[in-house]
């Protein structure tokens, strides 16, 4: 007979009624009894082989009779490994017996049989209370088994959120009490943070975070998927563009150029508080009261309040209390195979891009010749692609802030060869 050292094994004395009887277990352990057709029942501890025998004691004599050789196999030792006593209500645990060489794993979960057959199990309860989880395996004759109990309480009130679109930061927000260094977060783009709420992404697309918050026995797990898109772009034009030339309570012009529709403009001033909100992209007449400067700041953002910011500064005095000087040649020599001083240029001591410049070149009959508005651009000698003769010409300059005094100098010059 083969049997695990788990289990009974059962004896039935067929003396005659009356006879006495030991009962030998072949492992050093006996019995005695006089009844007939008694069943005794005994469990072989240790795995072996043993050989019972009965002896029979009457008035008669005594007799002894050999049974039948009995095998024992030792059951396996099975172990549970992450056990534990407690665990939050909402998280999970995975459970794995060793030895892994052991065949036909059954888990069972309060004494009911799972459908799981799989070493690691998955424990993921659904309700608080009391759990005893127990698994049974075997090697090629018996079973081992191993079980604990787990007692699953109410996970914290901590609510974990984020926003599914975003243009560069994405921030994570939790509500309700926690540590912020048990805070694991897988932003999805290669980068994992501890204790951080904020990323910055580096390239747009889709990415699935992936957050881990341990608070006590409890461990929580969120995921989302996120959008990162492009935020906003827009340029800022302003009038007056030149700053110097704003004059206490005058008003300036502003025009948000967007790169695509629709977006919500939003402007302060220098103090914070709004001067539109949603404003249209043309914004007329911002009052400017004094000198001191004054930033104004542009907010563009979508539907999904991606945003953009922009900061403008704008300071004023006094156009007409500027000190301009010009330095004007008197003669150049275009084209004489030196390089030298090869184009008539004067020169501003003052000049910023807002203000009004012109330049322009005659020759002695009252025939324009040529015409500037850029300071950087001066007359090369010629005049409709032909050179023009050594010859004495007439320039006049005129430069200043637009709706103020302008400055104009006129004179000759002389162009040599």
């Amino acid at each position: 007979k083969k049997l695990c050292n788990y289990e009974m094994v059962t004896f039935i004395n067929n003396c005659t009624q009356g006879t006495d009887f030991n009962l030998f277990f072949g492992d050093g352990g006996s019995t005695k009894g006089n009844i007939y057709h008694q069943a005794i029942n005994y469990q072989y501890m240790l795995p072996g082989v043993y050989v019972p025998y009965i002896k029979a004691i009457s008035a008669c004599g005594s007799d002894s009779v050999l049974l039948d050789t009995i095998k024992v196999n030792g059951a396996p030792k099975v172990t549970l490994s992450n056990a534990r006593s407690k665990m939050c209500l909402g998280s999970e645990i995975y459970l794995k017996y060793s030895p892994s060489s052991l065949l036909n794993p059954k888990w069972f979960v309060n004494y009911a049989l799972t459908d799981s057959l799989v070493n690691p199990f998955k424990f993921h309860p659904k309700s608080i209370g009391k759990y005893k989880i127990t698994v049974v395996a075997s090697n090629q004759f018996c079973l081992g088994l191993d079980s604990f109990e787990i007692n699953v309480e109410a996970a914290p009130d901590i609510k974990i959120s984020v926003n599914e679109v975003t243009c560069d930061t994405m921030r994570v927000v939790i509500n309700g009490n926690y540590k912020i260094g048990n805070l694991e977060v897988n932003w999805g783009d290669g980068i994992t943070d501890y204790g951080k709420l904020y990323h910055v992404y580096n390239d747009t697309g889709n990415f699935l975070i992936k957050i881990t918050l341990v608070e006590g026995l409890c461990t929580l797990y969120f995921e989302r998927e996120i959008f990162v898109k492009t935020p906003p772009r827009f340029n800022l034009l302003m009038h007056p563009a030149l700053k110097d030339c704003l004059n206490p309570g005058d008003t300036l012009n502003m025009f948000v150029e967007l790169d695509s529709l629709p977006y919500q403009v939003d402007l302060y001033n220098w103090a914070g508080v709004y001067i539109c909100s949603n404003c249209e992209r043309r914004i007329k007449n911002i009052n400017y009261m004094n000198c001191e400067p004054k930033a104004f700041k542009v907010v563009v953002k979508d539907k999904d309040n991606c945003r953009t910011e922009k900061e403008i500064e704008y300071a004023c005095f006094d156009p007409n209390s500027i000190k301009y000087k010009a330095f004007i040649p008197n003669a150049f020599t275009p084209k004489n195979g030196d390089l030298l001083n090869d184009m008539y240029l004067p020169h501003l001591t003052y000049y910023d891009s807002g203000m009004d410049y012109n330049l322009k070149i005659y020759d002695r009959w009252g025939e324009k010749l040529f015409e500037s508005s850029d300071p950087d651009i001066g007359w090369d000698g010629t005049y409709k692609g032909n050179v023009s003769p050594m010859d004495v010409y007439v320039y006049v300059i005129v430069y200043g802030c637009p709706g103020h005094k302008y400055n104009q100098h006129k004179g000759t010059l002389h162009l040599l060869r």
